[in-house]
């Protein structure tokens, strides 16, 4: 398990570093290795390998501690948040339930006969006496761990990021570890790289921790509800970011964060605006990227923000390959909006865990399909301009659209409603309903609707069509109506 080696060797050549800052308080590499080995030795005659365990804690902390001692003892590991998070496992797979004492999963219990190990915070009452570090222990097979995705669908799925005896680092990890030796200035062992409170359970915020350990870095977690207390940290050189961590950070007053002209922040999971890029860069830092990818098939596109046009045309990485195709999987010539497609590596997700029908839909042939619309340009770019699925994303939320569809037909007592998602007439996404009925749909009744359905989303644009596009089977194909978006056949008309 390489990461726990690396872990290991830093804890010897330079124990007083900073492996982790959480919430302000540091934990240095002896003591990181010594609580791994230590809750290794706790629950290690408690539980018997194989299985999966599952923990349920809101203290990052803890989580990352459990996570590498529970894989270096042969166990699959999956970290939630929440009860419907939880219920994503099937019981009948879960070799226990594991959560802290003072932070329980609210709503959820285990069901009868699934040990429940309640445990306290491995740190809270740790006290280094000094000796030797604990060896490093032999690892015979590595777990794995389950991350948690919902783009394709809008319902929670997991992926699977397998452990073996080498532990080895993935393809994207190795990118990662060159992207922290190519930041500004900073050597990849002296890099502090700040992940906020993105749980064990996303993408970035299980392999970026993961990368710096291998590096020998510090990694900084910040579970404050204050989006600016993080950087009272010092020295930060690197934070990863969602758009929605962009939204709140912009809301603070001018002066809730000083300027981090060192750091280099990554945003992924959707695009930003210019106003937000402008801002970015005026009021935190200079360096700022866009990276695209995916929880399945990892990075695949990125851009480093320079001028309004970054912000639309992102640089596909040389060694992925990523096509533009129209329905029947041809590809599509440049300038011509079609599905995108994603060719997974070895090392990539190939399906997910207990959903047959979403790893069919979406796992095609030797490509995975996330239900984006895209553009080529033919000089190595790529434009995301929407989403086939019925899957919405706002400041890089996925929300599952069918309820609102619902919802909204009831509202209107219309024929039928589709929302779409993207940056169509212009470099803002917005939510676009599309709405058919044969009778009157009154401004009245429309605002009404969007209130009580749509609450909290700014700019949705209305639009009224005499029928919706749908195949011989009844569903709407999305994908003609962000065509003819794209195309401007539907003018501006917001609700």
């Amino acid at each position: 398990m390489e990461v726990l080696r690396r872990i290991h060797e830093t804890a010897l050549a330079s124990p007083g570093r900073a492996a982790m800052i959480y919430n302000g308080e540091p934990v240095d590499y002896a003591t990181f290795w010594r609580l791994i080995v230590r809750c290794r030795d706790q629950l290690g005659p408690q539980l018997a390998p194989p299985g999966l365990v599952v923990i349920g804690v809101e203290n990052l902390r803890a989580a990352w501690i459990l996570t590498l001692a529970l894989r270096s003892l042969g166990f699959d590991t999956a970290a939630v948040r929440q009860a419907r998070q939880a219920a994503v496992f099937d019981p009948a797979e879960v070799t226990a339930f594991v959560s802290l004492a003072s932070t329980p999963l609210a709503g959820f219990e285990p069901p009868p006969g699934t040990p429940w190990l309640q445990l306290e915070d491995p740190a809270s009452a740790f006290q280094d006496h000094g000796g030797p570090l604990p060896p490093l222990p032999e690892v015979k097979k590595a777990g794995g761990h389950i991350l948690l995705t919902s783009g394709t669908t809008g319902e929670a799925k997991r992926v699977r990021r397998p452990g073996t005896a080498a532990g080895g680092p993935t393809a994207d990890m190795l990118a990662q570890r060159a992207q922290l030796s190519g930041g500004p200035g900073a050597k990849a062992a002296e890099a502090v790289v700040n992940v906020w409170d993105l749980g064990l359970w996303t993408a970035m915020g299980y392999s970026r921790p993961l990368v710096a350990w291998l590096e020998g870095a510090t990694v900084v977690l910040c579970q404050d509800p204050d989006p600016a207390k993080v950087f009272q940290t010092p020295g930060i050189t690197h934070t990863m970011a969602t758009p929605w961590h962009v939204t709140r950070l912009l809301a603070q007053p001018e002066d809730a964060f000083a300027p981090q002209p060192q750091m280099q922040l990554d945003v992924n999971g959707g695009a930003l605006t210019p106003s937000q890029a402008r801002e970015i860069r005026r009021r935190l830092t200079p360096n700022l990227m866009i990276t695209l990818g995916s929880t399945e098939t990892g990075l695949w596109a990125r851009t480093q923000v320079a001028t309004d046009e970054d912000l639309h045309w992102y640089a596909l990485i040389p060694e992925r390959v990523v096509q533009v195709v129209d329905d029947s999987g041809e590809p599509v010539p440049d300038g011509t909006l079609g599905r995108l497609r994603v060719r997974p590596r070895d090392t990539d997700a190939r399906g997910y865990q207990g959903a047959a029908d979403a790893s069919a839909a979406h796992f095609q042939g030797d490509w995975f399909y996330p239900g984006d619309l895209a553009m080529l340009d033919g000089k190595g770019r790529i434009a995301l301009l929407g989403r086939e699925t019925d899957v919405v994303n706002v400041e890089g939320v996925k929300y599952p659209a069918a309820p609102w569809e619902r919802a909204l037909q009831d509202h209107l007592g219309c024929e039928g409603v589709c929302v779409l998602s993207g940056r169509w007439t212009d470099d803002i996404e917005r939510l676009h309903v599309f709405i058919e009925s044969r009778g009157v749909v009154t401004r009245a009744a429309l605002e009404e609707a969007f209130r009580s359905v749509l609450w909290g989303f700014r700019d949705v644009q209305a639009h009224r069509v005499e029928a919706l596009p749908r195949t011989p089977t009844g569903k709407v194909r999305r994908v003609d109506l962000a065509r003819q978006l794209h195309a401007g056949a539907f003018p501006a008309s917001p609700a």
